[in-house]
């Protein structure tokens, strides 16, 4: 199974120097060597292909979940999660976004274990997407809550009745990760598609995660995105 991670760094700039012809007093120039601040270093985390085969949905949503779990001890043993992610569509199975509840879940005993996040609260926080493109779309939501564990889910919930709800994906891989699971007849199980009647099994939902422990100094010749992919 494929497993892709981001490294993002950032853009900084730099007003150009004033021209003494303005009466303005400078003192410079600036060391050469310092000056640059610290750049944490953020990830995505997913076990998904990138490459949709499939929209799901369920005709009853109550009290059924969709979930894949991480690991971010690559990159700090207490990650701030900043966004859940996830890929789904505006025009699938009616227009436009009607929105589902997102819950991050503790990771217990090699299963999806209680709801972390929100704090005080086992519902979920009700999320809309919305300012996408039309079709078929990666949606963030603004999570920056740092946990305690590397080890941890997230989880959707549809929440509304099918048609009037939004969909989630399945990836092109017919290997499953055993990273993707279901929450249906009060039970965690992993992800089984046999009662769609399709072999893919990868739910298409990630994590974007930072470590603020960790500073990464960079100079102009860095910046940009770094993509490395791992087996």
């Amino acid at each position: 199974m494929t497993k892709y991670v981001s490294i993002i760094t950032a853009f900084l700039f730099f007003p150009a120097a004033l021209s003494a012809d303005f009466g303005l007093r400078i003192d410079g120039p600036a060391d050469t060597g310092g000056g640059n601040p610290p750049v944490y270093v953020t990830q995505e985390l997913g076990w998904d292909s990138g490459i949709k085969s499939y929209s799901i949905c369920w005709y009853d949503p109550t009290n059924r979940w969709l979930a894949v779990d991480f690991d971010a001890s690559d990159v700090t043993t207490t990650p701030v999660i900043t966004k859940a992610r996830f890929f789904t569509r505006d025009d699938w199975p009616n227009e436009g976004y009607d929105g589902f509840k997102v819950a991050i879940y503790s990771w217990s005993n090699d299963e999806p274990g209680t709801i972390i996040w929100p704090e005080d609260d086992d519902e979920g926080q009700l999320f809309v997407p919305g300012g996408l493109p039309h079709g078929d779309v990666w949606a963030d939501m603004q999570i920056n809550w740092t946990y305690s564990d590397p080890r941890f889910v997230v989880a959707v919930n549809q929440y509304y009745d099918e048609p009037d709800c939004d969909p989630l994906a399945l990836d092109d891989n017919d290997v499953p990760s055993e990273h993707s699971w279901m929450f249906v007849n009060n039970d965690w199980d992993l992800f089984d598609p046999s009662s769609l009647n399709i072999d893919y099994a990868n739910l298409m939902i990630r994590a974007v995660v930072q470590d603020m422990g960790t500073e990464h100094t960079f100079t102009p010749a860095s910046f940009g995105q770094i993509k490395a992919l791992y087996k």
